[in-house]
């Protein structure tokens, strides 16, 4: 069965000159783990773009800080399928980011993210808070992270949303009814 995802190259990345780069060796990476990639789309996004593609954490503290470093220019869309268990093989992808200076061999974030200073699980967790006492500073460590992956098909596919235009939702909904189905069904549980 086909499952869709998605990756976002942050605009930290693109900032930093390093968004091709990002780009690039996931198109390796996909290639050599047949994972297709269906679409890439660049986009400055906007708060509504922001709060749409990640409403879990809209009502956490840090969530201010999160939209004014996510609006800045410009994220890459990378719009994916392959075979069941998808999304965790992306998240292996995107992986995780170091402490202190990155680790390449735990994906992308280890690969192009470091910071100076160590961060704690406490200093996370006083952060996601919002009680941190230099947060805007962690805000910028924890939050740009080069790459988002989504979590779920769901959240993929409300990714692509917002990175796509009306003519090229319509093509992907017209030959994937079953994922507008799926869509529609998890927007009707967030209603009630």
């Amino acid at each position: 069965m086909t499952k869709y995802g998605c990756f976002v190259i942050k605009p930290d990345a693109y900032i930093r000159g390093i968004s091709n780069e990002i780009l690039n060796e996931l198109k390796a990476i996909c290639k050599n783990r047949k994972i297709e990639i269906i679409l890439v789309k660049e986009k400055t996004l906007n708060q509504a773009d922001i709060e749409f593609i990640y409403p879990h954490i809209v009502v956490k503290p840090f969530f201010g800080d999160f939209v004014l470093l996510m609006k800045r220019p410009k994220s890459i869309f990378v719009f994916v399928k392959g075979k069941k268990n998808l999304n965790p093989a992306l998240k292996q992808i995107r992986g995780s980011r170091g402490t202190t200076f990155g680790d390449p061999s735990t994906g992308i974030r280890g690969k192009y993210c470091s910071v100076i200073t160590s961060i704690t699980l406490d200093d996370i967790k006083k952060w996601e808070l919002g009680l941190h006492p230099n947060q805007k500073d962690m805000s910028e460590k924890l939050i740009c992270n080069a790459i988002h992956s989504s979590d779920t098909e769901i959240e993929a596919i409300r990714t692509l949303l917002v990175f796509t235009r009306f003519n090229e939702r319509l093509t992907f909904f017209l030959k994937n009814p079953h994922i507008l189905c799926k869509l529609l069904k998890e927007s009707i549980k967030r209603l009630f």
